[in-house]
């Protein structure tokens, strides 16, 4: 799922948190429900949301402590003048229209939310999804959704629209549960993803999307589910008083087939079929029910079949041939060319690093590049001379070839401690090291 996606349902998140409350001191504030309302609250963090998202910027970009101060200060004054301007306008609005409500209600559902969305606006300017929309956030939410409900449940008797605002509290929990769980799962396979960057594992290709996808599906099943409760009740009791209709009609219809009633007057008593006739377009719609249901039990292997190649395509698993598919698909979301080195490295040449030795100034690299002439200049004069001896060994050697002025024994036991020991050349090591390269190689 791509990372603006993820900010956006962060936002949404932020934007629902003030909602319990104002619809807590909606229902106390009017006395009949209307959604337009809720419209225009909303309204109000437009400018809220681009006031903070603005200062935020400006504030950004200041270096000065005192601009920055006066930035900040700027925010606050800013805070201030939109709780007093939503104040008077709600009593304005009040005053002078016909549509009498409480006003104060109003204004205490609105202050919160607008401090909010305030500071929205100032978490958007991040990058991350994850620093908008934090667990903090889901605790205030669940804490003020429990308290409003709670309130909600002893005002209901005064103000009989918190019968409405606690249902609509209930949907509120399960649709910021499931927003939620996206942030999280998606944050936790980011975290996953950036930590095996740099090693041999690998996350499959696509699991942020499968997993987006999947659980938006469960979550709109969930909420259709409670939305539907209802009806789904409705259907249920409906089949249920059907079937057991049908099965009492069919035991007296034995009973009267197997000991047929006997009447003083010598009249015929109804036949238990005749009731469920009676029932003319619900028996019907029973019977194409019951009939679906066989069907569905026959053919449920390709009806599944069928559902697993919808869900495929939905989630872009196997829907493409083998032939298109590469080595690495499915199995990664990062690709790294690794280019081959197909060119044969030449090995360095007397001169080239005596060159190097003069051009560096680096004192510790010089004084590498100047045993290593040493080593260069060693191995011509000796047959015993390979790569695989140590400076010890090389010691001993030079005892052998070298007939110079230069404390060859020191040298080495400088090269060892800088080589092994990370110590850094001084320029009483160089000044031997030139010495010794300038009798060389003069």
């Amino acid at each position: 799922m791509k990372k603006y996606l993820l900010k956006i349902c962060a936002a949404i998140s932020m934007l629902i948190i003030p909602l319990p409350l104002m619809l807590m001191f909606d229902s106390a504030a009017f006395k009949e429900a209307n959604i337009l309302r809720y419209l225009i609250y909303y309204l109000t963090a437009i400018p809220a949301v681009s006031a903070g998202y603005l200062l935020q910027k400006i504030r950004a970009s200041q270096t000065k402590p005192k601009r920055i101060f006066l930035s900040s200060l700027s925010m606050i004054i800013t805070l201030i003048v939109m709780f007093v301007i939503t104040g008077i306008t709600v009593n304005s609005i009040n005053e002078s229209t016909f549509y009498s409500f409480n006003g104060t209600y109003v204004i205490f559902a609105l202050l919160p939310a607008i401090s909010l969305w305030f500071l929205l606006g100032i978490k958007l300017t991040r990058k991350s999804f994850s620093d908008v929309y934090t667990p903090l956030w889901l605790c205030i939410f669940m804490v003020e959704t429990f308290l409003c409900y709670i309130f909600a449940f002893f005002l209901k008797e005064d103000h009989p629209l918190m019968t409405g605002a606690q249902s609509a509290m209930a949907y509120l929990v399960i649709i910021m549960a499931l927003i939620v769980a996206l942030l999280i799962n998606q944050s936790n396979i980011e975290t996953q993803i950036n930590q095996r960057k740099n090693t041999n594992l690998i996350v499959p290709k696509g699991l942020k999307s499968y997993n987006a996808k999947l659980i938006i599906m469960v979550g709109t099943v969930i909420l259709l589910a409670m939305l539907l409760r209802n009806i789904l009740a409705d259907i249920l009791w409906w089949l249920i008083q059907n079937t057991l209709r049908l099965i009492d009609s069919i035991l007296q219809l034995i009973k009267m087939e197997t000991s047929p009633p006997i009447t003083p007057d010598g009249s015929i008593p109804d036949s238990p079929l005749i009731g469920i006739q009676q029932g003319g377009a619900d028996f019907t719609i029973y019977l194409v029910f019951i009939a679906a249901l066989v069907l569905a039990i026959i053919f449920r292997k390709r009806i599944f079949a069928f559902f697993k190649s919808v869900a495929m395509r939905i989630f872009d698993r196997f829907s493409s041939k083998e032939t298109e598919t590469s080595e690495n698909e499915n199995y990664t979301d990062y690709y790294e060319v690794i280019v081959q080195q197909t060119e044969i490295k030449k090995p360095e040449t007397e001169s080239d690093c005596l060159k190097r030795y003069k051009k560096e100034k680096d004192d510790t690299e010089r004084y590498r590049l100047g045993y290593r002439l040493y080593l260069m200049w060693l191995a011509k004069r000796s047959r015993n001379m390979s790569n695989k001896l140590t400076v010890e060994q090389h010691k001993a050697l030079a005892k052998t070839t070298y007939h110079g002025d230069s404390d060859i024994a020191g040298i080495s036991d400088s090269y060892t401690e800088i080589r092994y020991n990370d110590k850094k050349a001084d320029a009483d090591n160089m000044l031997k090291m030139d010495e010794l390269i300038e009798e060389l190689y003069r």
